[in-house]
């Protein structure tokens, strides 16, 4: 889900796109996902060292909401 104004929508009807996390102290992750068919999805996450490194602390501490939006 990502936010485009005022509604959460995903980018496309299957998920895939690129989405933008703002992590805070001006760190953002850029994640990119596609399907290269029906069995295969796949994922990147770009961003700098100490970026990756606060996002792997948000997913272990379980936060639920994170600030995404997608990329202009």
């Amino acid at each position: 889900m990502a936010k485009a104004g005022r509604i959460k929508k995903l980018m496309f009807k299957d998920g895939s796109g690129a989405y933008r996390i703002h992590l805070g102290q001006n760190e953002v992750v850029h994640i990119i996902r596609f399907i290269l068919n029906s069995k295969v999805r796949m994922e990147y996450a770009v961003g700098t060292t100490k970026s990756m490194s606060m996002l792997h602390n948000l997913c272990e501490a379980g936060r639920a909401k994170l600030n995404r939006s997608l990329p202009r």
